[in-house]
């Protein structure tokens, strides 16, 4: 007689995947300008910062380095702390907008990596006289403060 084969077993089943962690995909922010020896937020600072805010809290998965810069006239023993007002106003808007303090540092680079050349006329350079919002991963962004050489 006629004895059909085993049948085959059933496969295993798969494992469940890893869930894909979301990565920040945000490449740039807007820059803000400052006036000379100012720390306030104009209008149109604002609505560029409205818009960092629409896009930071559209993508969770981001943290943000909060960088201020000074420009040369305006002298480290000035622009350090001018810098750091002028950072610590994004970072205010930013919170007092729902963007989470956990997500953001500030770090003042006074007139380190100028935007123009020290010997452009007048009282120095607009361009250096910013502070940018530099979106990166959390879990690097985490790495990089407990480790600062960390990425180096």
């Amino acid at each position: 007689p006629y004895i059909p084969p085993a049948p085959e077993p059933e496969p295993e089943p798969l494992p469940e995947p890893e869930p894909v962690r979301p990565v920040c995909d945000l490449v740039e922010l807007n820059t803000l300008y400052f006036d000379y020896g100012s720390s306030a937020l104009t209008p149109r600072a604002r609505a560029l910062l409205n818009e960092n805010v629409e896009l930071l809290l559209e993508n969770p998965e981001c943290c943000i380095f909060v960088d201020s810069y000074s420009d040369h006239s305006e002298r480290d023993e000035f622009g350090m702390p001018l810098g750091r007002r002028r950072a610590q106003a994004v970072y205010d808007y930013y919170l007092s907008r729902g963007v989470s303090a956990s997500r953001m540092q500030i770090r003042n680079r006074g007139t380190a990596e100028p935007n123009c050349d020290k010997e452009d006329p007048g009282r120095g350079c607009e361009r250096n006289r910013r502070v940018e919002s530099l979106p990166l991963d959390c879990e690097r962004f985490q790495m990089m403060l407990t480790d600062p050489t960390y990425g180096d």
